[in-house]
């Protein structure tokens, strides 16, 4: 009897022992979730739409080229992700990645389209590739068995972020010989650096997944050597300075000198 009352009287105090094993407060959270969930579309608004510029400058005749790895990247990134999404059930990734597909293939028209070097042996490799992952993504997803192909899909769209967030690096040798950062992206950079930053707390804090977080954190490491290049050599070329500045003492000589020979002129007469 002793023992089944102890036994009863345990069962009753359950419930109070499991509500004092609850986790802590974790409000936090919730506002970081916020916080992310809203800025999280912004700034991939804003990563995607920042070439935008240059292309329309493409479209207009305003410049010979632009460079196609970001465009490219854009585009087969979100194709990617909108599958993830699918797969995953995963509203958010959807919203993010949706207009990419639309703006990437308007990029990449526009390249096709106006573009001197569209004919380049490098950009046809480039392109074979994106058409190349983004048909092997939708097959592998509709041949393999849901979680597997989450996995696979997760695991390409990482790598294919990582080669976005990284593509203004592709000029990283110009901007060393140049001793400047003009031939960059800094809007591209920014929104890479700011979206690789979110999406890693994100995968980490909020809703653990490898496939979100490890891009991202390699993304936002990218973006901050990006930065840095911009926080050394800044975005005007130093020799183009030192132009400007040749050319202002110039013209300060040549000031001096007709100052100089009309005061001349006027004690001659």
């Amino acid at each position: 009897p002793e023992s089944s009352s102890r036994a009863s009287r345990s069962c009753k105090a359950s419930p109070e022992t499991a509500k004092m094993e609850d986790p802590p407060d974790a409000s936090w959270l919730g506002v970081l979730d916020l916080v992310v969930s809203t800025m999280a579309p912004v700034v991939g608004a804003w990563l995607i739409s920042a070439p935008l510029r240059d292309v329309l400058k493409l479209r207009r005749g305003l410049v010979a080229t632009v460079n196609f790895l970001p465009l490219a990247s854009i585009f087969l990134s979100s194709m990617v992700w909108v599958l993830y999404a699918y797969l995953t059930s995963d509203g958010m990734i959807f919203v993010c990645s949706a207009p990419g597909v639309l703006l990437g293939a308007f990029y990449l028209l526009s390249f096709y389209s106006f573009a001197s070097d569209r004919g380049h042996p490098r950009i046809r490799w480039i392109s074979l590739l994106t058409g190349f992952y983004t048909t092997a993504a939708y097959a592998l997803a509709s041949i393999l068995e849901q979680n597997r192909a989450i996995g696979v899909v997760g695991t390409l769209g990482a790598a294919i972020s990582v080669v976005l967030m990284a593509s203004p690096l592709e000029n990283i040798g110009r901007v060393l010989r140049d001793r400047s950062a003009e031939s960059m992206n800094f809007s591209l950079t920014l929104a890479a650096f700011l979206n690789g930053a979110l999406w890693t707390l994100k995968g980490t804090l909020l809703q653990y997944d490898p496939a979100v977080w490890i891009p991202n954190f390699l993304g936002a490491l990218s973006g901050m050597v990006q930065l840095s290049l911009f926080a050394i050599f800044g975005s005007a070329k130093k020799g183009s300075r030192r132009r400007g500045q040749v050319s202002s003492i110039k013209d300060s000589w040549s000031d001096n000198s007709l100052e100089s020979a009309a005061s001349v002129e006027r004690r001659w007469v």
